[in-house]
């Protein structure tokens, strides 16, 4: 009885620890697109650029508000020992109240340029900050796509290393056997023991890696950092189906930065002419009508005005001309830059295609090193099986077919993050 009572409770406990315990979530499976969409929809930078890019477009309508007519009501209750003027006699007992109300309206007629220019300059700018809220997004797509690309790495340096530990383990038995039986000596024991110490250390920090780096990627997706992920790609070779020069052309006319230089000289073209309508006279039609009277509300008196108002700051200690100075020079620096963008641009993409041809290169000859480095160590280590090779040979071997595999998988990696750096150089969209 009390064992089937212990029986019970057991299952009882074990019931309840298995509806307690939480449910262990699939890693999450993403291909290239999927990690690179992640990243773009998550990406604090990327919503910064779009805020950005909203501001300058209220910005716009700011500067057109400015063009427009206003109309300001203005309230005033007032106590004072002054008498107002409609008052008809002075014997009235001071202090005395004012109650008023008055309406302005304002209608810019001529600002010497300055709200038309100002209007146009906020155009531009709005231009300019869509231009970097698309450049940011290439920017994050970069980065997704590294950090994707350096998770396959380490995952395959994962899989390299275990190979090597797994491949001198059983050396190592096969040495220990041989011992045995007194065909080898204790030192071959000894060297293969070490080396499987060494590779087995390795593997540690395979692991380590490939585990940072599934948190980088999980960061800039803006997901859980320690959230398990299954990538559905592999290190692959593509032909890059473009020349250095249609590359290079290409980046001339696709390149954002291209058209952002352009836009900031035309703005720094709408600072001049805004800087020298400082110095040019103001014109603007006001009209106002005022109710106002000793006792609440105040609305027994009205009367209106209508002006045209025109100013014209004729000394201002010079101002003015540092403005248009200011301006002056801001205009030769835009300019500059418009001609050093080309440069630039051609450098950069120079650069991204030359690595991109470094690192396919590396992954012909590495692919070939690691077909000689495993025919290799398969005749190694069937000489020491057989008695005429020496156990230094095996181990030499199998560090040389793990040092050519690492340099492939480098390659690769290489190859695939200076594909995407140069997509991003010549101006691919995002999209």
């Amino acid at each position: 009885m009390k064992r089937s009572r212990y029986t019970t409770k057991m299952l009882i406990i074990s019931a309840l620890l298995m509806v307690t315990q939480p449910v262990l979530a699939n890693p999450l499976e993403l291909t290239l697109e999927d990690s690179v969409n992640l990243a773009l929809k998550n990406s604090h930078g990327v919503k910064m650029a779009a805020a950005d890019k909203e501001k300058a477009l209220w910005e716009v309508e700011e500067s057109k508000g400015n063009k427009g007519f206003s109309l300001t009501y203005t309230n005033t209750n007032m106590r004072s020992t002054e008498p107002p003027t409609y008052v008809a006699s002075l014997a009235a007992v001071s202090p005395y109240n004012y109650f008023s109300h008055k309406l302005t309206l304002a209608v810019p007629l001529y600002s010497g340029g300055k709200l038309e220019n100002a209007v146009e300059a906020q155009k531009l700018g709005s231009k300019v900050a869509n231009l970097s809220f698309q450049t940011s997004k290439q920017d994050i797509k970069l980065e997704a796509t590294t950090d994707f690309y350096q998770v396959l790495a380490t995952r395959n340096m994962v899989n390299v290393t275990q190979q090597s530990v797994d491949a001198l383990t059983n050396h190592q038995r096969n040495v220990e056997r041989q011992f045995e039986v007194g065909v080898v000596a204790k030192a071959d024991v000894l060297r293969t023991k070490v080396q499987v110490a060494n590779v087995e250390d390795n593997l540690i920090k395979a692991q380590n890696n490939y585990e940072m780096a599934v948190y980088r990627l999980n960061h800039v997706m803006g997901l859980p950092l320690r959230g398990e992920l299954k990538l559905k790609a592999e290190l692959k070779y593509d032909k890059y189906p473009l020349t250095m020069d249609d590359s290079i052309n290409y980046a001339l006319k696709h390149r954002l930065e291209v058209d952002q230089v352009k836009t900031n000289l035309a703005i720094a073209e709408t600072q001049m002419k805004i800087a020298k309508g400082e110095k040019r006279p103001t014109v603007n039609l006001v009209g106002t009508n005022v109710w106002n009277n000793i006792e609440y509300p105040g609305t027994d008196y009205s009367h209106w005005t209508a002006a045209l108002i025109a100013e014209w700051n004729i000394l201002d200690s010079g101002v003015g001309s540092a403005k248009i100075e200011k301006a002056k020079y801001a205009l030769i620096k835009a300019r500059e830059q418009v001609k050093e963008i080309g440069d630039n641009i051609t450098l950069e993409a120079s650069q991204a295609y030359l690595s991109l041809k470094e690192a396919e290169k590396r992954i012909e000859t590495s692919k070939v090193a690691v077909e000689e480095a495993q025919t290799n160590f398969t005749v190694a280590l069937k000489r020491y099986n057989s008695g005429i090779g020496i156990n230094l040979d095996v181990i030499d071997a199998e560090l040389a077919l793990n040092t050519a595999k690492t340099n492939n998988i480098q390659a690769l990696y290489d190859y695939n993050v200076s594909r995407a750096r140069l997509d991003k150089a010549i101006g691919v969209s995002v999209e």
